[in-house]
């Protein structure tokens, strides 16, 4: 799990150092280094999203545990699963009121609410960088489209 987070934040850095060699390309009026950049940062951005989506995977199945229970007359084992949502212990195989009471509980509802929203944050986070670097790229577009009419008015 640190391994995948090292990796996503070593993606992170070097599309931004990526893109910022394509600006500075760009600038100079390397259009094909410029257009190479892009392709390289979409391929960055595809391995970025799918160990993404690998860490969520892995986050979300399931794990089961033996607890025992602190009952003095009762000596067994219970197999319980943690909840993916909240984090809480649930028995494996309970009657379906207490699952019932379990997902319409506070702390469950709450957990539910609290993921809905991050995932929408991280949406709209990632939306604005996809827009930012679509019109940074759009600049350098322009850019070199204007040395080119100067150059040829020269």
């Amino acid at each position: 799990m640190n391994r995948e987070n090292t990796r996503l934040e070593r993606l992170n850095k070097e599309i931004d150092e990526v893109l910022e060699k394509m600006a500075q390309a760009g600038s100079v009026g390397n259009v094909d280094e410029a257009q190479e950049m892009m392709k390289q940062v979409e391929a960055m951005r595809q391995e970025r999203e799918s160990l993404k989506a690998a860490k969520i995977e892995d986050s979300q199945q399931k794990k089961v545990f033996l607890v025992k229970q602190n009952v003095p007359f009762i000596n067994e084992m219970k197999h319980m699963e943690v909840c993916a949502v909240c984090g809480a212990f649930l028995v494996v195989n309970d009657t379906q009121t207490r699952v019932d009471a379990h997902l319409s509980g506070k702390q469950h509802v709450g957990y539910a609410m609290i993921r809905e929203a991050i995932r929408e944050l991280r949406e709209d986070k990632e939306k604005r960088e996809k827009e930012k670097e679509e019109k940074r790229a759009a600049e350098i577009a322009a850019r070199e489209k204007e040395r080119k009419e100067k150059k040829t008015e020269a």
